[in-house]
């Protein structure tokens, strides 16, 4: 822990480190319920609510991304909406699949997060042994991923709205290099040439598309903007804790006509009549729609793509460099 000294006249400063007690009471999530974080033996990874305020992330797995050690994520794909691998201590198996198991408040879910919305959670510890994870059998193989979402404190009503807004867009950098006009007809002049074949009237005279044609490239592709918008309101008393949690979260990818959209809705309600009768009520409805279609792949993607906004927009016919880069 972080302490001050004054410096004054002395020449020489003795520093003493001094150890940090409170971490050592810090309550953790595990399969089979919480423990003081000095009892654990097993190996978990822990990222705690002040890790996870508030990030500007689409998905759950986002917020994990350099936080836990051992585990690895990677995104697989730059479509909006796509998911994310997540592997604990790497992959344990050469045919079989490498996702973890996921539990939310105590119940394992089948398929992923990625629609989970991020505001919605408190809380995330990984169980990466086998110790840690042999409450859940056969199905913890590949670790166990263990969500906390909010709950209400006894005694205390709270409203929360957080938003924010942005874009995304393709760096200079990463752009593809097109063609212009005389150029490509130079090109197709050339390969006719090579090859002894007769060359195309269009192409003879590849100067007179000079400051001509379109930039395919700049045609598809735009600057997408990104909006979250989420409120929750948690209140208890002494017997009842209620919280509800809804969220809107939209992005317009940079290729024209991708996107992804999320509307979210979760309510957690927890009645306690007596010191031993607890009766839980989880409800976590939601809605996603993503409009991408094949952008990723190999180097015929651009062209397709390409010639499907041609065909599409029934723009003039021009000599252009149909997903042909330099």
């Amino acid at each position: 822990m972080s302490q001050e000294v004054a410096i004054g006249k002395r020449t020489s400063i003795a520093i003493q480190l001094l150890p940090d007690q409170k971490n050592l009471n810090e309550v953790v999530v595990v399969g089979y319920g919480t423990q003081q974080k000095e009892d654990i033996t097993g190996a978990i990874a822990i990222a705690s609510a002040k890790e996870l305020k508030d990030p500007p992330v689409a998905q759950v797995a986002q917020m994990l991304q350099g936080k836990l050690v051992g585990v690895r994520i990677d995104q697989v794909s730059g479509r909006p909406g796509e998911g994310m691998n997540i592997k604990v201590r790497g992959s344990v198996s050469i045919t079989a699949g490498a996702n973890p198991l996921y539990v939310v408040d105590g119940m394992p879910i089948t398929g992923d997060i990625n629609t989970i919305n991020p505001a919605e959670i408190e809380s995330i510890s990984v169980l990466k042994d086998a110790a840690s994870s042999s409450l859940y059998g056969s199905r913890a193989g590949n670790g166990v991923v263990l969500i906390q979402t909010k709950q209400a404190k006894a005694g205390k009503t709270q409203i929360d709205f957080s938003s924010y807004y942005g874009f995304e867009k393709i760096p200079d950098a990463r752009k593809l290099k097109m063609m212009n006009a005389e150029e490509y007809a130079q090109f197709q002049k050339e390969i006719a040439e090579s090859n002894g074949r007769a060359v195309n009237p269009a192409f003879q005279n590849p100067a007179q598309y000079a400051g001509k044609g379109t930039n395919w490239f700049d045609v598809v592709t735009r600057t997408g903007a990104v909006q979250s918008y989420n409120l929750s309101l948690r209140s208890g008393t002494k017997n009842f804790l209620t919280s509800v949690t809804g969220g809107y979260f939209k992005e317009d990818g940079v290729v024209i006509g991708t996107g992804f959209q999320r509307l979210s809705l979760r309510i957690n309600t927890l009645f306690t009549p007596s010191d031993k009768i607890t009766v839980g009520f989880n409800l976590a409805p939601n809605y996603a729609y993503n409009t991408n279609f094949a952008t990723d792949g190999g180097r015929m993607v651009p062209k397709i793509l390409f010639q499907g906004r041609w065909q599409r927009a029934h723009w003039p016919a021009l000599i252009m460099p149909m997903g042909v880069w330099r």
